[in-house]
């Protein structure tokens, strides 16, 4: 059985409303006229299973004018509000512009018509909105469980407002009420309202004094339902990221461990409220320059244990797994010919250890905190010989990439085939940092023998990569390839598009995820199960709780909002909600798959990482 909603409504002008462009456009600049409508009948009734819920309304307009917006190509937009001590709304309803067809000839001279058998859209299942020679008129029907709002009276009026283009229409049925209860509403003869409100709460609009409107009806996604900002992270403040939340709310693809010692399980398992998950990721910049004989900060030498120490805090942790670094990088020269033996028996060794992927530093050129030692590319090719830098030099990492017998490793027939022997043979992902930093001063050698900024060069290197990826390896084995820290590509968005067209996996990036609500929410919807949460911070640091929490509001947060988090890991963050959790196209005018918030969340990083769930 399903239930109707009828809706005759005659109109000035046409509904008003929205986001017909995607960005970040502002909403507020594009709704420029307010035009109140006169209402006919409203019936609200909702007292039986949602099945059989019934609303009817009618309202007509004594003014005729041109039909100055198209709904066939603007999204338009329905909201119910009730007021009173009872004061309850509907979600904000985003039409299907797809389901629309002009009448008359030409067509949308004499109205338009909107039709949708399976009510995808708010239960909406049919519209007439058409012309007469003396008045407007509009018809909704709405049925079955689409509609899942009760009415949850009795109250002082109802509101209806529809938008379309830069038009918002507005009728309020007060006066003339036959029936007011809990789930019962009737009026008539409601008279046009002297102005349309300055403020609704719900009609993805931001006006003050709100200060977020995403039209939702979720009160823990960082816009509560009375249009405040509310809290928001992915587990632990009270945040369902979606439909189905599965067995975590968070995973943290690339994160570290204490060096020295194990983490302690308490440290990862109460960031959120023991439902997330830990990939920590080993370092091998000080391993390689030990073996150099490059003199370390003290305590460095630590790192050259890293696998071990991340293998001992997913023993203890269940919320934890580990990616491995290759001895062998350490051990081997990449010059000798048994080195991609060497690297593949190292691997296997470390998945029997439990092991769940790989990390490299493969495009690290740069110097972390001046020192020479973490430009990890500099000492790939110093122990391999390909470079010799003075033995006076401070610097002979920076000096080696300068030289011209210098390589990428992205670039080399082996190390492609040993990327090869683990995301396809093995089904391994491999997360690597194939990037130096997009302000990095460095120069190195390019493919064509000249001297170039690393970070061009590294570009260069990821683009042959991709396309070699394209043509040596299947679908499934390219999205294991994970690349973290992709800075060059800050300002440089179709550059990244280059490298996810390829089926390669993304590690968010903070100047990515930052300030870029609705950029990210367009690569979300563009590349779904590509994108991964990875924030490279240390699971012991006080702060990264608080670095959660703004990632989390990024990733969830309503569209287009900013807030500022205080002492996270990397100091005060500003972050702008992509709204993920919420698959209508909101304040960004894009729409994202149901499951696009848990995907980003912590799904992708699960299916890459080769778990179950």
């Amino acid at each position: 059985m399903r239930a109707l909603v009828r809706t005759f409504f005659s109109i000035v002008g046409i509904f008003a409303f929205l986001i017909g462009l995607r960005g970040v456009a502002s909403v507020q600049a594009q709704i420029v006229e307010h035009i109140p409508v006169e209402g006919d009948q409203l019936r609200a009734d909702t007292r039986k299973n949602p099945s059989r819920h019934s609303i009817k309304l009618r309202a007509s307009k004594q003014i005729v004018t041109t039909f100055p917006y198209d709904p066939t190509v603007l999204p338009s937009q329905l909201l119910f509000v009730w007021n009173g001590a009872n004061a309850a709304r509907s979600e904000l309803i985003t039409l299907d512009p797809a389901m629309w067809r002009g009448l008359g000839n030409p067509p949308g001279t004499k109205g338009y018509f909107y039709k949708d058998r399976d009510g995808t859209r708010g239960g909406v299942k049919k519209i007439v909105y058409k012309q007469t020679s003396t008045q407007r008129k509009m018809k909704v029907v709405v049925r079955g469980e689409g509609w899942p709002w009760k009415i949850g009276g009795p109250h002082d009026s109802a509101q209806v407002h529809f938008h379309i283009g830069a038009r918002r229409l507005c009728a309020e049925f007060g006066g003339d009420i036959s029936k007011n209860e809990l789930d019962r509403f009737r009026a008539k003869r409601a008279p046009e309202p002297a102005i349309c409100p300055a403020q609704t709460c719900g009609n993805g609009i931001t006006e003050s004094p709100e200060v977020c409107d995403d039209g939702n009806l979720v009160d823990s996604d960082g816009c509560a339902n009375d249009c405040s900002v509310g809290s928001v992270a992915c587990s632990g403040d009270g945040y369902d990221p979606g439909l189905d939340p599965g067995p975590y709310s968070l995973a943290d693809f690339h994160t570290h461990c204490a060096e020295a010692e194990p983490c302690a399980a308490e440290d990862v398992e109460s960031l959120q409220d023991g439902n997330m998950l830990v990939a920590t990721a080993s370092l091998e910049h000080y391993a390689i320059a030990a073996t150099l004989g490059d003199p370390i900060p003290p305590g460095a030498e630590l790192f050259d244990v890293q696998n071990e120490t991340n293998r001992l805090t997913a023993e203890r942790s269940d919320q934890v797994v580990f990616l491995a670094s290759l001895d062998c990088l350490k051990d081997t020269p990449a010059s000798d010919p048994g080195w991609l033996t060497a690297c593949l028996a190292d691997a296997d060794q470390w998945l029997a250890a439990g092991a769940v992927g790989f990390k490299d530093h493969a495009g690290a050129t740069f110097d972390n905190g001046t020192l020479d030692t973490t430009r990890w590319a500099g000492a790939y090719n110093r122990l391999a010989g390909w470079c010799s830098p003075s033995p006076a030099s401070t610097t002979p990492n920076r000096d080696c990439m300068t030289e011209p017998g210098a390589r990428f490793p992205l670039m080399d027939a082996p190390w492609r085939d040993l990327v090869r022997e683990l995301v396809e043979v093995r089904a391994v992902p491999l997360l690597t940092h194939a990037i130096p930093w997009i302000t990095s001063p460095e120069m190195c050698t390019s493919t064509g023998g000249g001297l170039q900024p690393c970070h061009d060069v590294a570009k260069a290197a990821v683009f042959d990569f991709a396309a070699w990826a394209v043509a040596n390896l299947t679908p499934q084995a390219r999205r294991r390839i994970v690349l973290a820290h992709l800075g060059y590509f800050q300002d440089d968005l179709v550059g990244l598009r280059v490298v996810l067209d390829a089926g390669l996996s993304v590690d968010l990036a903070q100047p990515i995820l930052a300030d870029t609500g609705c950029i990210l929410r367009q690569f979300v919807a563009d590349y779904p199960t590509q994108i991964v949460l990875g924030t490279d911070i240390r699971v012991d640091s006080g702060c990264a709780e608080n670095s959660y929490r703004a990632w989390c509001h990024g990733l969830m947060g309503p569209a287009g909002v900013q807030r500022s988090f205080a002492n996270t890991c990397r100091g005060t963050m500003e972050t702008t909600g992509a709204g993920l959790g919420h698959p209508a196209a909101g304040a960004c005018g894009i729409a994202v798959a149901a499951d696009a918030g848990e995907r980003v969340a912590w799904k992708n990083a699960i299916e890459i990482l080769g778990l179950s769930q």
